[in-house]
């Protein structure tokens, strides 16, 4: 039996820098320090503007993680080359020109990460939706009938 998954915007860069690197496992899906309800084993889908553009396994949700930590933990499996991009990315990405090494962020760490063949939202035939949702057994279904 199919579950619900979770899907969130991505950005490009990061993304790129993920498939790039060949890491498949302790990725981190970094996002600002909030709260978030996902759970280890469920499918997270990464999406940028109107199409899904890879997936993965939620393994674990860490909250208040320096970024520097972060780096230290994860390294290139935080998207960036190094410290400072990583920095530079959170900035540019969350907006937020204040970040620093340590300033605190929510890592959503992922597993088994495989980047797809794009599909549109349409295609799909799902509602668009801008930064994240939960989405229902069914709509989970119709992503996966399609990658």
């Amino acid at each position: 039996m199919m579950s619900e998954s979770f899907a969130y915007h991505t950005d490009l860069g990061w993304f790129e820098n993920i498939k790039n690197s060949g890491i498949t496992d302790e990725i981190n899906f970094w996002i600002t320090d909030r709260n978030i309800n996902l759970f280890p084993g469920e499918l997270f889908f990464m999406k940028n503007n109107r199409r899904f553009i890879g997936m993965a396994r939620v393994k674990r949700v860490e909250k208040g993680v320096a970024i520097k930590d972060a780096w230290d933990r994860y390294g290139t499996g935080n998207g960036a080359p190094g410290l400072f991009a990583m920095i530079q990315r959170i900035s540019e990405v969350l907006g937020d020109k204040s970040a620093n090494q340590n300033h605190a962020i929510t890592c959503i760490i992922l597993s088994d990460f495989h980047p797809i063949i794009s599909v549109s939202f349409d295609d799909a035939g799902l509602p668009y939706f801008q930064t994240n949702k939960r989405l229902s057994e069914s709509e989970t279904e119709k992503l996966l009938r399609i990658i």
